[in-house]
């Protein structure tokens, strides 16, 4: 198991506990901000963290990358530094990413929503963590929302931003949240799909083969043998 979690505090002092309530592992580890949040991480695998002198940190749950280049905590920390939330716009892969940079935290799902990320208040400011029973132990509300309950037996899960506990929210797939100083929400990610008559058949599919080897070849490390497994349905056939 990996992931991170983190608390966007609205005072300095309530900072140190409720992380360490959520962060029981004797492996995490992580540093306090400067500026009153903190975060840490669990795990080794598929997860990275960074910290600058300035008291700016990057938790990173998964991969980024930005065209062919995969870019580590460190790496978007820098370029979160100069882009700011315009970088997340740029990004491929699959991650949920928190950061917290001169007093502001952030935090975002990619833009198919991959990696979990949810989000919870409690007194004192707002928690955040790739899973939720960081966010219970550090005292979110624990009500079972029954609508949830409902649509997640109807539809198979509960969709975002809803959870089955009423006091967690999940961050959808491509959205932003800022949760200090001020919650806000943005929708930094939203797919286009466009109707159009009269195509003709060969050059779409032309076009459709020309837009997948752009994919792989982005996805395609830049050394190293590579295995795929295909499960021979529509999109795999395809590939």
């Amino acid at each position: 198991m990996a992931g991170f979690a983190g608390v966007a505090a609205a005072h300095r002092g309530a900072t140190p506990g409720v992380l360490r309530r959520m962060l029981r592992a004797d492996v995490a580890r992580g540093w306090p901000s400067s500026t009153g949040g903190a975060m840490a991480v669990w795990g080794t695998h598929d997860v990275d963290l960074a910290h600058d002198d300035d008291g700016a940190t990057l938790a990173l749950f998964g991969h980024a990358t930005r065209g062919s280049k995969r870019l580590g905590a460190r790496a978007l920390l820098a370029a979160w530094r100069e882009q700011g939330e315009a970088l997340l716009d740029e990004l491929g892969g699959e991650h949920a990413v928190a950061v917290h940079v001169d007093g502001r935290t952030v935090v975002a799902r990619d833009r198919y929503g991959t990696r979990p990320l949810y989000v919870a208040s409690v007194p004192g400011g707002a928690i955040f963590s790739t899973a939720i029973g960081p966010l219970i132990v550090a005292g979110a509300p624990t009500a079972v929302d029954p609508d949830a309950i409902v649509r997640g037996l109807v539809l198979g899960y509960v969709p975002a931003p809803g959870t089955a506990l009423s006091g967690i929210a999940q961050v959808p797939a491509g959205e932003a949240w800022t949760l200090a100083p001020r919650p806000r929400r943005r929708r930094w990610y939203r797919a286009v799909e466009e109707v159009r008559a009269g195509r003709a058949i060969g050059r779409e599919a032309a076009a459709l083969d020309a837009a997948l080897g752009r994919a792989l070849a982005r996805a395609l490390p830049e050394r190293g043998r590579v295995g795929a497994f295909l499960s021979g349905g529509f999109d795999s056939s395809l590939v």
